[in-house]
């Protein structure tokens, strides 16, 4: 699917004369978006391809195609001995009107979208930024591991863990692929998301948000974290948005830097002994938004796109409250042990 100042093309594949061709609709169904350039439309073409719903596009082909340009390229020439994908643009649509996003659906759109190459990691020490692997940033990854993004604003996890829930969810999809055949599941990804009577927080005040996609849940259900059972909420308070963490038994967190108790006597304190159970329980605490991170993940266009696309599946409130370039690129962290995020807590555990 190539999209060209507003007009959408199908693209059709076939070996010789053999052709199958593959309408915007399957593509939807990979979650792969109209191109809005050829090195898109390539990466369009890998997704497509990884998934069996075409066969091999040679690395020559890839090549050839990307030497040409527009809607009026026509297909490549057979050339002899080889096998070549020729690719037509055929007019889908005329005008600007662009298609509306479809609902996420019951797919899970980043194992067709998403490869472990598509994210790098850098360690930050005294402003020197070392490359690193997956394990640096996630030791001990194992695919039954409970991930946690506190999220104070419905916002604030999709702009500053986006990548790092994609990474995350990559790695878990990798595990299923490993063992070979079809699967249906999700990773154990959960928002802890601030509301109360009032509404939902957000950037741009208290709304009304319904628990599902077309409310709050959109945008986190594009990052994979789903069902609708994954999105919880709690008061905004340290204290009570802790109480979640230990109630879901997440053991790899992600926490807001300036999300700290205050001074002020809590409520609802936790048990004293939620303070050692989590201390046993978290094996990774990463502190978002943080002006001291130790560890930065880059992410690259197939990943950036999941989370823009994210982003417009906020509110409308949300997303006229942010601006042109919110979400950070590269996504930085603070890693801590366990121990010094629950000391960091200690104010929100009873004597």
């Amino acid at each position: 699917m190539f999209d060209n100042e507003g007009n959408f093309y199908n693209v059709a594949y076939g070996i010789d004369t053999t052709w199958s061709f593959v309408s915007v609709d399957m593509f939807e169904e990979l979650g792969i978006s109209a191109a809005a350039s050829d090195a898109e439309f390539l990466e369009n073409c890998r997704v497509a391809e990884e998934v069996g719903l075409v066969g091999a596009l040679a690395k020559r082909d890839r090549e050839e195609i990307g030497k040409t340009s527009g809607p009026d390229r026509h297909s490549l020439l057979r050339q002899p001995g080889r096998p070549l994908y020729q690719a037509h643009w055929v007019r889908h649509a005329v005008g600007t009107r662009r298609r509306e996003p479809l609902t996420r659906g019951n797919t899970m759109h980043t194992s067709s979208r998403l490869r472990s190459s598509h994210f790098q990691y850098r360690r930050i020490d005294a402003g020197a930024h070392t490359h690193v692997g997956f394990s640096a940033f996630c030791a001990d990854y194992h695919e039954q591991d409970r991930v946690g993004v506190v999220s104070p604003r419905l916002e604030d996890g999709v702009l500053h863990a986006g990548y790092a829930l994609l990474a995350l969810t990559t790695a878990f999809f990798d595990a299923q692929r490993s063992r070979g055949g079809d699967f249906f599941v999700y990773p154990q990804h959960f928002a802890i998301i601030g509301a109360d009577q009032s509404g939902v927080a957000t950037g741009a005040g208290r709304l009304n948000l319904t628990l599902d996609d077309a409310g709050f849940g959109g945008a986190w259900g594009w990052l994979d974290v789903w069902p609708n059972s994954n999105w919880t909420t709690a008061p905004n308070m340290a204290a009570a948005m802790l109480g979640k963490v230990f109630d879901f038994q997440i053991n790899r967190l992600f926490w807001p830097q300036n999300f700290m108790p205050g001074d002020k006597p809590l409520e609802d304190l936790l048990p004293a002994y939620a303070r050692r159970i989590l201390e046993s329980r978290l094996k990774s605490v990463y502190y978002y938004n943080s002006p001291a991170p130790t560890v930065e993940i880059i992410g690259a266009q197939p990943a950036v796109k999941i989370v823009r696309e994210s982003i417009e599946r906020l509110p409308a409130a949300v997303r006229s409250s942010l601006s042109p370039h919110t979400h950070p690129r590269p996504e930085p962290f603070r890693q801590v042990s366990a121990d010094a995020f629950v000391h960091d807590m200690q104010r929100c555990f009873a004597d």
